[in-house]
């Protein structure tokens, strides 16, 4: 596999990674650097700060196993039985990511996240008419080879 690679975890129950670092139940995303023994080496992306963090490989399959979860309910594919069933995260109070060492994180705003290339869209953003935000390059590639939004599969017109 290419590295850096990045991913989308979503933890249904606060995990710790092997420094101690509390990571909130909820959608997150991560930036795998490297693989040592049976852990991962990778940054945590939140809204304005992106930390360190070692996770176990465990956490890493069933992370993206849930996240593969949550993202087929917002598809038409959700009602295929073969497909994972997990409960998406609870709806709490995910304000601070908590470090050993005082370190306080706020999670990311995944509003501002391009979900074709998982990047901050900090310029060059293109809003569809479904609202969903994108990087203008990414999204006109995509709609090079589908006519829908990446995120709702709602239908795009042409302007």
């Amino acid at each position: 596999m290419k590295l850096p690679q990045k991913i989308l975890l979503t933890f249904i129950t606060p995990i710790s990674d092997i420094s101690g670092i509390i990571i909130p139940e909820g959608n997150y995303y991560y930036k795998i650097h490297s693989y040592i023994n049976e852990n991962v080496i990778g940054k945590l992306k939140t809204k304005d700060v992106s930390i360190n963090c070692v996770l176990k490989y465990k956490q890493i399959i069933e992370g993206m196993g849930n996240a593969q979860s949550w993202l087929l309910r917002r598809t038409t594919l959700s009602d295929d039985k073969n497909h994972p069933n997990v409960p998406s995260p609870k709806e709490t109070n995910r304000k601070l990511l908590c470090c050993t060492n005082n370190t306080k994180i706020e999670p990311f705003d995944i509003e501002n996240i391009c979900s074709i290339c998982l990047e901050e869209i900090k310029y060059s953003k293109k809003r569809l008419q479904c609202g969903h935000k994108f990087h203008k390059t990414c999204i006109k590639t995509w709609l090079k080879k589908s006519n829908t939004c990446p995120n709702c599969r709602s239908e795009i017109r042409k302007r």
